[in-house]
């Protein structure tokens, strides 16, 4: 069974009309690739910024509560110096009890 020479020639353009169209899917694939890239990208890079605005803000939030704390410590001790010397001593006696023993 011999092809004859108009059937060779249909059989390559189709071979070629097919090459081009995977071609064209490929670089139809490629660019959906890097579209999705750069949106994974994007997700990413809010994400991060969420989360690092979130730790500023805990970091901030304790700060807070830390400067809160020793101002409330040093009024108590503005207002009672005694008891604040009293409580000092019995820890540091405490203390040393603790270390003694080892």
């Amino acid at each position: 069974m011999t092809r004859t020479q108009a059937d060779a020639t249909k059989e390559i353009e189709s071979i070629k009309n097919d090459i081009k169209a995977l071609r064209d899917d490929l670089k139809a694939m490629g660019k959906r690739g890097k579209e999705e890239q750069a949106a994974w990208a994007d997700r990413l890079r809010k994400e991060v910024q969420d989360r690092m605005e979130s730790v500023r803000s805990r970091v901030e939030q304790a700060k807070e509560y830390g400067q809160n704390t020793m101002d409330k410590a040093r009024g108590e001790i503005v207002h009672r110096p005694f008891i604040a010397v009293l409580v000092a001593f019995v820890v540091g006696w405490i203390l040393a009890r603790i270390f003694r023993r080892r």
